[in-house]
Formats: structure tokens, sequence, C-alpha cells
């Protein structure tokens, strides 16, 4: 299932977005996506009420919740399924009984699902050090275009490394603000990732970082029938004088 395996590998094989339909009971989400033996992220928003966006992971317990809207620590009020049961499956992910962010009877949800591979994504966890420094060992294979960080065990925002803002700024996930000028990354490669966030007392205090490819890098062009595409880009646009832009990614 990998490309190093000689094996085509298409977005549809690593990527999904899904609708569905709450049920306020167990139900299977059959999206095609292999979490159980690959891993990745699930990220669910119901298009019903203002409820938080919910992100889940397999690197963290299937029941433990982050918002992307929110400073808030991670929480297991809101589980994908029950405490006793692995919610990632070989095809996409389990649901639990009525939850008012993932599974609310009548409610339409929209997911989507990311799931581990080189030159695309991949989900990994670290201990921050005296100093608020953590070295992360990712899976990408290719230096990545864009990282989502985010403390686990204590508020604070979600800090985002972007290939176009460089080591000397990063943006908040959670807010609004322009980015914010400070050293909070050091070495980014295809094989590492530091990050320099530096909180306060931070020993013992946890984090997980969310790394997505850049496909302008020829080592994320590994796709398709010939394993010489990309399947995900990240850049940057400056608009006109009218405020349009127009992108080209060089896929449909």
């Amino acid at each position: 299932g990998t490309a190093a395996s000689g094996d085509p590998v298409y977005v549809e094989d690593v990527f999904s977005t899904h609708l569905y339909n709450g049920n306020s009971g167990s139900q299977s989400i059959n999206n095609g996506i292999d979490l159980a033996g690959e891993g990745g992220l699930v990220w669910i928003k119901s298009r019903e009420d203002a409820a938080d966006h919910a992100l889940y992971d397999t690197e963290r317990n299937s029941n433990n919740v982050i918002h992307s809207s929110s400073t808030a620590a991670e929480d297991n009020y809101t589980p994908l399924k029950n405490d006793t049961s692995n919610a990632f499956t070989s095809t996409g992910f389990d649901l639990n009984t009525a939850t008012g962010i993932t599974n609310n009877d009548n409610y339409i949800y929209t997911s989507w699902t990311f799931r581990k591979q080189e030159g695309f994504f991949d989900v990994q966890t670290a201990t921050l050090d005296s100093s608020g420094f953590a070295q992360f060992n990712h899976g990408l294979g290719s230096a990545p275009g864009m990282v989502l960080v985010k403390p686990r065990n204590f508020a604070d925002d979600w800090y985002v490394y972007h290939k176009s803002l460089g080591t000397g700024k990063y943006l908040a996930l959670n807010g609004s603000a322009a980015a914010a000028t400070f050293t909070a990354w050091g070495n980014v490669s295809a094989t590492t990732f530091d990050a320099n966030i530096g909180f306060g007392s931070p020993s013992g205090k946890t984090v997980v970082a969310y790394f997505f490819a850049d496909g302008n890098d020829s080592d994320a062009q590994i796709f398709g029938d010939d394993g010489d595409e990309a399947i995900i880009k990240t850049g940057s646009l400056t608009t006109d004088g009218n405020g349009d832009a127009e992108v080209t990614l060089g896929f449909e």
C-alpha cells in the first residue's frame, strides 16, 4: 500500500471527503481508507449546527478529541467509539452513540480522512523538553510544506508552520491574526522537523503534529499509474487589484 512497494498509489487510497447522516447510535463509516493498518487523521464537522470541528488521530487514544477552532487541551467527552473498542478500521472509522459533534440523529456531517503516506501526510506526537523543544521524525520522505502543531495536555494555540512563511513566523490556526514573528521552527528536512515553541514551564507537556507534504518537491511526486504525480500542493498567493487570484495546482 505504499509507493516504496512498487504498487501504484492513488489519492483515493489515502484521502477521503465523505458525508454521512448521524443516527444517535453506533455506526461504521466506510470511506475506503485503511486507518487500522496505516494510521492517520479523521476530521469531522457538523453541517447542521455551530458545533466545533472535531479531530481524532491514530497516534492518540481514539476517544481524545481536539478542536481546530479552540485553544483547549484534548478531551475525551466525544469519543468516536467506546473506551474498549478501536474506532479506526481497515475501511474507515466507527462512531459511538449520539454526540453533539459527530453523530446526532438527523444531522448531516462531513468528514475528511488523511491516511499516513509518504509524499502526502503524517501524524506524530512528542514530549517537550525543558526548553520547549521537540524533534519529530516524520515519514513524508520529503520536507513538509505545512505542519499543524497542537498542545495536548494544556491549553494553547495551534502553531502552524508553512513553507511560505519560513522559520521566523507562524500562524495560529484557531485565530484570525496575521502571522506572528517568532522563531518557532528549527530544522525542516525530509526526515525531521524541529519545533522550538518554548512554552512556559514546558517539561512534560505533550504535543501532536500533523504533517502535510509539498507536492512541488520531486520526492512527493510518487503517485498515479507511473508513480510520478503529486496529489497535494502547498503554496501561497498574492491577489490582484480586484482581490482576485488564480492558483494552478497541476491536477484536477
